[in-house]
């Protein structure tokens, strides 16, 4: 066990000498003290299609809890027109519907 000893003086009326004892934490005990912490279970989902019709990209950000995905994709011309037919198509998986649709 590594332990190391701090030494406090405060200056009063009476010289007082406080001796505290530390434990230093090896790497693990620190990673299991650090994931023992609760966690924010109530965070706010965040489901965006961002659409840049100027540039012929659009960015789909998933922000849920427990999962997080960002993607960008190029699509030139009639970028608006690609994202909507995508978000026609539920293949089961991607079920794009629920995303916000933002337009720039």
């Amino acid at each position: 066990m590594n332990e190391y000893h701090v030494v406090t003086v405060s200056v009063s009326s009476i010289l007082t000498l406080q001796l505290k004892k530390y434990k230093i934490m090896t790497r693990n005990e620190l990673k299991n003290l650090w994931f023992s912490i609760p966690k924010q279970v109530s965070k706010k989902e965040i489901k965006v299609i961002v659409v840049d019709t100027n540039g012929g990209f659009y960015k789909i950000t998933t922000d849920v809890v427990g999962y997080y995905s960002s993607s960008s994709h190029y699509v030139g011309e009639n970028v608006l027109e690609n994202v909507l037919n995508r978000i026609k198509v539920n293949d089961g998986v991607n079920d794009l519907s629920e995303y916000e649709l933002i337009i720039k």
